[in-house]
């Protein structure tokens, strides 16, 4: 599959910018960033896609959730959550993925992150997160 660029478009120096976090047997955590970017100054940016998957790889002693979340910090800096998948089994195999293709357009100063929050007891998880920016000039 290829993807058609306009010729308007094709001229403001088209890039793309993937944040990934792949990660095995991931133990319990507070809240961690995983990586973000930032719009840069002059420049436009399109929010392609999100996906992730996280998979319960040994069993924790108490059931609570792990959770993988997307979200989007404009310029004036209201957080809001894109995407959240939650896993709320204590026992193996526990598993979700979450799939969105996107067109949210993005200005410079706005920021996306992806991060991992898991509040389980002892456990372990494989955690899987890929968002897509394609980036244009102004």
């Amino acid at each position: 599959m290829s993807i058609h660029i306009p010729e308007s478009i094709a001229d403001r120096r088209p890039a793309y910018v993937q944040l990934s976090y792949v990660q095995g047997g991931t133990p319990p955590h507070v809240s961690t960033t995983r990586a973000t970017y930032t719009i840069p100054t002059n420049r436009l940016g399109l929010l392609t896609y999100t996906n992730c998957a996280i998979r319960r790889v040994s069993n924790s002693t108490i059931l609570n959730r792990a959770s993988l979340v997307t979200n989007y910090t404009p310029m004036s800096g209201a957080i809001a959550t894109i995407m959240r998948l939650e896993v709320l089994l204590a026992a193996t195999p526990s598993i979700a993925n979450k799939d969105m293709l996107l067109n949210m357009p993005l200005f410079a100063g706005d920021t996306i992150d992806i991060t991992t929050i898991d509040v389980s007891v002892g456990g372990t998880h494989d955690i899987v997160m890929y968002t897509g920016i394609l980036l244009y000039d102004l």
